[in-house]
């Protein structure tokens, strides 16, 4: 399903800023055609935006619902604690496997901002184990 959001388009021009749109793919990730056509207003598929949004260091979830889709779950977290929290998570794997999550930084998952190097990193890295190890089963369940 395509759509399009005038607001959308004005949020990733925004963004996007004086950066050509080389160097914004280069910066996300997502062609440059793509990017042109969201600052169009059309958009693209919700891992796109969630690329986007995570190479400019935006709010995951306010560049989806500006796109029309439904925010990613997220967790009420104390910066303290909140790596503890995703990793307890983790291995309870109470989260599963999502396609988009391959695009997104503990950062843009947490909004980690205060989270320490050290905390992110942990994070990230279990992050990473998940989504491998995931990602082996739905190709062993493929072949």
């Amino acid at each position: 399903m395509r759509r399009h959001s005038e607001e959308f388009g004005s949020w990733v021009r925004g963004v996007k800023g004086r950066d050509s749109l080389r160097a914004a793919d280069l910066k996300t990730g997502v062609s440059y055609t793509t990017i042109s056509n969201m600052e169009l207003g059309k958009v693209p598929e919700m891992e796109t935006v969630v690329k986007f949004a995570v190479g400019y260091q935006q709010d995951v979830n306010a560049a989806l619902e500006l796109a029309g889709y439904d925010p990613l779950p997220t967790h009420a977290t104390d910066p303290d604690t909140a790596a503890d929290q995703l990793l307890d998570a983790l291995d309870r794997e109470e989260l599963t496997y999502e396609p988009v999550w391959e695009g997104i930084t503990a950062d843009a998952y947490l909004g980690a901002e205060e989270m320490s190097d050290n905390d992110r990193r942990r994070v990230q890295a279990a992050m990473r184990r998940v989504l491998e190890a995931d990602k082996r089963r739905r190709e062993r369940g493929k072949g």
